[in-house]
């Protein structure tokens, strides 16, 4: 008999399979178990081998044990699970050799249709306990918000009744091992069919301690936190089922609760089964149509493969042709350079001849004055070789000393030859490096544009996990930083563009002080206002605090932030997500701590505010211990100590989105989080037969952004320049492809033009993800490939919106002083224009408007100059004029200028156009 003990997280799973080990039950070699820890010393009593794989059957559908995710019908048959399969096979072959065997695993929850495809007739323990009490377990362990901690209870008990059927499972209650444990661990075995003697049962309940035991709700508990009612309907309906000892166990008020659960659920059964007989007909309708569509289709999927087909051997065609016109393209250079060698050759050779034709007259002369000279410079040797050789010795070596010069000035030819062909060899190769390339790669620009160009701040977020750390060097290995991953990242499918390397500022170390000054002279060049730091912080201990220390100390004339990451620490950086390293754990201490440590930062005086504010970023505040409590104690704290309260934003990750939910002040985008977007792997050609992971499409992205509709609360925008984790999940990763610096600049326009809708200045702020987030694909420093053209989108964004800022303007109504003789042809108002255009059809519009307002009869528009008679002094020169004109083209007559010195300057009623710049 093979028995899985399943139920959700802090419900006595532990406990059950402790018992059922000691009468018996084979749950693997001790080696296997988990060790006891911290939030569970009496041990796990789990096999590790069971856990990896429920652990891997999640992560391949996205999820994990607290982000469950949503199966579709026939997961269990999803190709990814092939290799899974088979570990569990081979798992499974290991524990036969034993009669009764099990094992225990939350997740089992979850995955019980895999374990159910691999033994049959499985035997299931539902391990059962008020929801209530498994929140307050929760809490203690960093999941604070009862919300969460009852859908994942919801989510697992739902998908666990499903899969376990009634004759195979056994409901047991964690609060019956307190009141009668014999009797329950009785009424356990008798259903697994497992024979034990009263001496067995006393010790197995020995091991029950009533110290684990931190909480003991009640149903009126349960009911009393606004629980939902779904979950409430479950709970009760498996309390009914959940045996004698805990229904004896509850007290009366609690069985009355029960009791008039049990009509309600007998009259919806009833109910559910007539309307089920009411619409099996129509059901049968209905499924008929079906298959008469599925017919069609499948004859229209026939035609629709013979289009493909004809379509393949056309682009097959095409491809050979295009092959065919390459190869002769090719034929054809290769002839034309062969052409042109010969070319030069030839005519080289013609030039060597006409040279040796028109030199050779100068060449014996050379030789007769070199003979000559040799023989004047050697005139004294002659009557001794005359003596000594003779006239034959003699000319002998003359003959030779002429050969030795040919031979001289042959070589030195042949030299010059070998000389020419390096030079060019080397030019060719230099040119063909410089074509590599490609055209959209962006040099470092001439051009500064500054952030105060536009009322729009943006903001950076800043990853300061580039240098090694203790913790680092303990988990990863001596000296590791992220580029290590981003540097082994490779393409997984066509045009996947991966390994993504650094440009101008290297493989860098942030401990280096030049490092981040570069980077902020850079930031500055391109119109970024300021850096978000991550700020890593669990209960005192700070991570990777060097860059932010570095910054703090070098005064640098730039803006920040901060965003505290706090999450648990884990294995993220190499893909595994759900082996913590360090668990954040919230308290009211630990938080109250948190905002003591942080204070500093708030009174640097480059610390970005909103209105007095000082801006603080939380990645998950819904995690924090009693979110509302903490929020006010963070604000006591800081009026306590003379500093304005936070300005309190909520990042919208894992789901989250409201920021009123957590008393926080606004929210901001972070994306990819909470963003569906449909999968295109299908659509492209993937090199890596394993391949697991997400594709996407960024302009999908940039457009489903760009049209959301407005919140009902603050939420500040967020763009990111591209993302790829592929190097931190090799093989599994996220990717947006296509992403290109010009859908950037665009996705980041639009997202302005949002922001400018605020009418307070300080809160147009417009965050970009990420300054430096090499490993997943989201920088905007420079790279290899694309050199500063990010940069360049950014601030080319930036000089548009600042002109867009210019070209939005209010009207105003202003009284112009009335003189004290009235010109009777001027008895219409005069429109003084101080910025924009004159004419547009929105001006028209709006000027008629306030003169309805005015009780003023339809204007005739005038245009003016300004003309100083001194300091004091301004004389209005007018003229009648047609108001599509612009006021360049009227100051440019001559005609109108002389009419202009013609016209009386004075006036009454002034409507002046002020510049106001708002969305």
């Amino acid at each position: 008999m093979v028995i899985c003990i399943a139920g959700m997280h802090r419900s006595g799973t532990s406990m059950i399979a402790r018992m059922l080990n000691i009468c018996g039950v084979h749950l693997g070699e001790e080696k296997d178990l988990i060790p006891p820890a911290g939030d569970n010393p009496e041990g796990f009593w789990e096999n590790d081998k069971f856990r990896i794989i429920n652990e891997e059957i999640l992560a391949c559908f996205n999820g994990s044990w607290d982000l469950p995710p949503l199966f579709g019908d026939g997961w269990t048959k999803d190709p990814r699970l092939l290799h899974i399969h088979s570990r569990a096979s081979k798992l499974i072959k290991e524990f036969s050799a034993y009669h009764l065997w099990g094992w225990k695993d939350p997740r089992n929850s979850l995955t019980l249709p895999f374990w159910q495809a691999h033994i049959s007739g499985l035997k299931i323990i539902v391990c059962l306990r008020n929801p209530y009490d498994v929140y307050l377990s929760l809490s203690r362990r960093g999941y604070a918000s009862n919300t969460f901690s009852y859908a994942l209870w919801l989510t697992y008990s739902q998908q666990l009744l499903a899969a376990a059927e009634d004759e195979n499972r056994i409901i047991t209650h964690f609060d019956s091992y307190f009141h009668d444990p014999q009797s329950e661990l009785r009424r356990l075995l008798n259903f697994l069919q497992i024979a034990a003697d009263d001496e067995t049962l006393v010790k197995a309940c020995k091991t029950i301690s009533v110290d684990l035991r931190h909480s003991s709700g009640k149903i009126n508990d349960l009911l009393a936190s606004n629980a939902p009612q779904n979950l409430i309907q479950i709970y009760k309906e498996l309390c009914l089922q959940a045996g004698p000892v805990y229904l004896s166990s509850l007290d009366k008020q609690e069985r009355s609760s029960l009791d008039k659960f049990e009509p309600n659920f007998e009259t919806d059964v009833e109910r559910y089964k007539k309307l089920l007989a009411s619409t099996t007909l129509e059901t049968e309708r209905l499924l008929n149509q079906v298959f008469e569509l599925n017919d069609i289709i499948k004859q229209k999927t026939n035609n629709i493969q013979t289009i493909e087909d004809d379509l393949k051997k056309l682009r097959e065609s095409y491809a050979q042709l295009q092959d065919e016109l390459k190869m002769s393209q090719e034929s054809f250079a290769q002839l034309q350079e062969r052409l042109n060698n010969l070319l030069k050759k030839r005519l080289s050779y013609i030039l060597r001849k006409i040279f040796t034709l028109f030199t050779h007259p100068l060449r014996i002369f050379k030789k007769i004055l070199s003979g000559l000279f040799y023989g004047l410079t050697n005139i004294h040797k002659v009557p001794s070789v005359l003596r000594r050789e003779g006239m034959q010795g003699l000319l002998l070596r003359l003959h030779n000393r002429i050969n030795v010069n040919a031979v001289l000035q042959t070589n030195n030819a042949a030299l010059q030859t070998t000389d020419i062909a390096h030079k060019k060899i080397y030019e060719q190769l230099v040119s063909m490096a410089c074509k590599k390339i490609k055209d959209d790669y962006v040099p470092l620009s001439d051009e500064n544009v500054s952030s105060e160009e536009s009322t729009i701040k943006l903001i950076a977020f800043y990853l300061p996990q580039f240098h090694p750390i203790p913790l680092n060097d303990e988990f990863w290995g001596k000296g590791f930083t992220e580029w290590m991953n981003v540097s082994k990242a490779t393409p997984q499918f066509v045009g996947h563009y991966q390994p993504r390397l650094p440009g101008e500022l290297g493989f860098y170390d942030l401990r280096v002080p030049e490092i981040q000054k570069r980077q902020i002279e850079l930031a500055k060049k391109y119109g970024i206002y300021g850096f978000c730091f991550h700020y890593y912080w669990f209960n005192g201990q700070r991570l990777l605090r060097k860059p932010l220390d570095l910054f703090l100390e070098s005064k640098e004339d730039f803006p920040f932030c901060v965003c505290w990451a706090n999450e648990n620490w884990t294995r993220r950086w190499d893909g595994q997500e759900n082996d913590i390293l360090i668990a954040q754990e919230h308290s009211p201490e630990s938080d109250l701590r948190f905002i003591k440590d942080i204070l500093p930062l708030f009174q640097d005086k480059r610390y970005i505010r909103i209105n007095g504010r000082p801006v603080l970023i939380i990645y998950r505040p819904n995690i924090l211990s009693n979110v509302s409590e903490t929020v006010e104690r963070w604000r006591e704290y800081c009026q306590a100590n003379g500093i304005a309260t936070p300005y309190l934003i909520a990042a919208q990750t894992f789901w989250f989105t409201d920021p009123r939910e957590v008393n926080f002040d606004a929210a901001v985008e972070f994306p990819p989080h909470n963003i569906a977007l449909p999968d295109i792997s299908h659509l492209l050609k993937i090199a890596n037969p394993n391949y697991s992971g997400n594709i996407f499409d960024y302009k999908d992205i940039v457009k489903k952004c760009s049209s959301a509709s407005a919140a009902e609360y603050k939420l500040f925008k967020t763009v990111f320049p591209g993302w790829d984790n592929e190097a931190r999940k090799p093989g599994c990763g996220y990717t947006f492809a296509f992403s290109s610096p010009e859908l950037y600049k665009n996705w980041l326009l639009n997202a302005a033009k949002v922001t400018l809708q605020e009418k307070c200045p300080e809160k147009r702020l417009l965050f970009i993800n990420a300054w430096n987030e090499w490993a997943e694909g989201a920088y905007l420093e420079p790279d290899q490939r694309y050199g500063y053209a990010y940069l360049k989108a950014t601030a080319d964004a930036i000089k548009e919106i600042s002109l867009l800022e210019k070209n939005l303007s209010t009207y105003e109504i202003k009284k112009f002083d009335t003189r004290n003789k009235f010109d009777s042809r001027m008895n219409r108002p005069v429109i003084v224009f101080q910025s924009g255009k004159v004419g547009s059809t929105s001006l028209h519009l709006s000027l008629e408007k306030k003169f309805k307002e005015l009780e003023i009869s339809t204007p005739v528009y005038h245009a003016h100059i300004l003309e100083k008679i001194d300091q004091r002094i301004e004389r209005i020169k007018q003229i009648r004029t047609d108001p599509s004109a612009s006021i360049q083209k009227l100051l440019e007559s001559k005609k109108i200028r002389q009419q202009m010195d013609n016209n009386h300057e004075q006036c009454w009623n002034v409507i002046s156009m002020v510049r106001d710049p708002v969305a």
